[in-house]
């Protein structure tokens, strides 16, 4: 993503279903069919009004339709999380799209996962800002990632710790929803 946004696009989707691994454990961004290009402007004003990935979305793109890289560094932060707790939907708890936007607003952010680190989830913390000139660039998430992976004989994820049934998938309950 930091490559991405240096050649000033805009992907409006990242999320876990839109990374691929390669055999040898490369991971790579994909599915750029929201993908816009920005190279003129900082910002995208969106006006589809097919289902969006909320669960995935920056509040100012919820309630503006408004993309930026900042937006994208949210979204980074939700694929965080979906990473540490091996997949769960993001919100757990959360059924409705509009309980979920309510949430949002009033500052709600998802829990610490109980086998992450606090600093990986401080890191989430810093993506999930309410000003988004408040969030990390991706350059600044790639220097502490890298910086995270450099830490001798210390485990930032401890899957053995991940209890299987303390996330819940809840994707099924809200197909078809509309916002």
């Amino acid at each position: 993503m930091a490559h991405i946004s240096r050649y000033k696009f805009l992907h409006r989707d990242l999320a876990a279903r839109n990374i691929l691994v390669s055999d040898n454990m490369v991971c790579k961004v994909s599915d750029f069919g929201l993908a816009r290009d920005v190279i003129n402007s900082r910002e995208y004003l969106s006006r589809m009004e097919s289902p969006l990935p909320i669960r995935w979305m920056a509040p100012e793109s919820i309630s503006a339709s408004v993309y930026t890289t900042k937006s994208d560094v949210w979204s980074f932060g939700v694929l965080l999380w979906e990473i540490v707790t091996l997949g769960a939907t993001p919100y757990p708890g959360i059924t409705s799209g509009r309980e979920l936007i309510r949430e949002i607003r009033s500052g709600y952010r998802m829990e610490k996962p109980q086998h992450c680190t606090q600093e990986l989830y401080n890191m989430m913390m810093l993506c999930w800002e309410e000003e988004p000139t408040e969030r990390p660039t991706f350059d600044n998430l790639v220097t502490s990632l890298r910086g995270m992976a450099n830490e001798e004989m210390k485990l930032h994820v401890d899957v053995d710790r991940a209890a299987e049934t303390v996330y819940c998938d809840i994707d099924s309950q809200l197909v078809g929803e509309i916002v």
